[in-house]
């Protein structure tokens, strides 16, 4: 443990770097949780994590040490199919990001078979310490097994065709629906497969569509233009009876809810060292809670989707971003879950890079600097497109990286594009 106390770092004396062992022992599941101790439960580990890396780097910058190491040893959370460890797992989004944000410190995220013995894991832990500088991150099944995270391109038209799943009487529930990314892509998927929409947002609506205001109001109008059968509905979705709530209310005026796609979710970019965790917390929100009182809260029975707007952050991390790249890595396990669980469900988690035109690298004014990363936005009506074309496919897995170029990370390994033989590529490549 490093010592967070007056005085307790003095006594501790050099420090060259940090290991944090998960929990072993997973949670109850995330459906069978008590109400009470949900909120207690999602935060345990992410604040224990963030206060342990804040104690750290503290440490590392009164030692002036430019180097070092943060390691994350989890058991059962990437190494296995599918886990309930949401929690651990998440993790990896947070140490990417801290190793973004301190290149010069080695970052590990190290997950191990639960049958592995002790003093095999604790050498195998050591190992990858000594390896190079950079970002790892591996799962062994056995002593002997090392496995390395890769994501494969993956071309649209190997994917086979689904049959329609909606017709115009499904209501599909959408988060954060009403402006922004989510409204182009629900905006082209309903054009193309008819269904209803109950948008969801925090800001306020009066009943009919001349009392909102700006942006929800111009998606509103767009919608009942179109033909599309629309209503928005204002609720706080981290507020589990307000969620209840909601959830009858789409019943009774709209009818069952055959959908769920969620998309809520804030961004605030600060550095893991400066981030007071109540800050951190109000990112993870929305993101965690909010799908956990939704699944909750849902008959998940008569559900033909559920779809989650996800970030290509959670994958890759991104300096100022590891309460973001946690939440959305949370959220990416959760639906891996469900479709194992339910598997009658179709489970999407779109990891979309940053978007051209609209979306939060619009609103926070980052795309400049993005470029200068070697990332290029995804144009909006490509990627509105690409996603409808996505919804009606077979995925290998629940989760999907769609980005443009991303340049060199160094925290995803991309491994070797295999593209057909041509002088210009200019579409959005995904990646699973």
């Amino acid at each position: 443990r490093l010592g967070a106390e007056s005085g307790e770092n003095d006594a501790i004396g050099f420090c060259a770097g940090c290991i944090v062992v998960a929990p072993m022992k997973a949670a109850n599941g995330l459906l069978e949780t008590a109400p009470a101790e949900l909120v207690q439960r999602l935060w345990k580990f992410p604040e224990w994590l963030l206060k342990t890396a804040q104690t750290f780097l503290g440490m590392r910058n009164a030692q002036a040490q430019a180097s070092g190491f943060f390691a994350l040893v989890t058991t059962g959370a990437t190494g296995s199919a599918v886990t309930t460890k949401f929690d651990t797992r998440a993790g990896a989004g947070f140490v990417k990001s801290l190793h973004l944000e301190c290149p010069n410190l080695r970052a590990r995220v190290i997950d191990f078979s639960p049958d592995i013995a002790a003093p095999d894991v604790a050498a195998r832990v050591l190992a990858e310490l000594r390896r190079a500088q950079g970002y790892q991150e591996v799962a062994y099944v056995t002593p002997q097994q090392r496995f390395m995270l890769r994501a494969r391109p993956i071309s649209l038209h190997a994917l086979p065709e689904l049959p329609a799943a909606w017709s115009a009487s499904d209501v599909i529930l959408v988060t954060g629906g009403a402006k922004g990314i989510t409204a182009e892509c629900l905006y082209e998927l309903c054009r193309r497969a008819p269904a209803r929409l109950a948008l969801v947002g925090s800001s306020p609506a009066q009943t009919g569509l001349t009392d909102t205001t700006g942006e929800i109001a111009a998606t509103l109008e767009r919608f009942r233009l179109s033909g599309i059968d629309v209503r928005y509905f204002q609720c706080d979705i981290t507020d589990a009876a307000a969620v209840a709530t909601l959830i009858e209310r789409v019943h009774a005026e709209m009818g069952p809810i055959r959908g769920l796609v969620h998309a809520a979710g804030v961004n605030k970019p600060h550095r893991v060292e400066d981030v007071p965790w109540d800050n951190f917390r109000q990112i993870l929100a929305p993101k965690m809670l909010g799908l956990a009182h939704l699944l909750r809260a849902l008959p998940l029975a008569p559900l033909k989707a559920v779809v989650a707007f996800s970030s290509v952050i959670a994958k890759s991390g991104m300096a100022g971003n590891s309460d973001y790249a946690y939440a959305n890595e949370w959220v990416n396990g959760v639906l891996r879950w469900l479709q194992y669980r339910h598997p009658s469900i179709l489970c999407r988690s779109f990891n979309y890079s940053v978007w051209a035109e609209i979306g939060m690298g619009v609103r926070l004014s980052s795309l400049d600097g993005l470029r200068r990363m070697g990332i290029d936005p995804i144009p909006a009506v490509e990627g509105a497109r690409r996603f409808v074309e996505l919804m009606l496919r077979r995925w290998p897995d629940t989760e999907l990286i769609i980005s443009a170029r991303l340049g060199d990370l160094g925290t995803v390994d991309f491994g070797t594009r295999e593209v057909e033989e041509q002088r210009f590529l200019q579409q959005v490549v995904q990646h699973q």
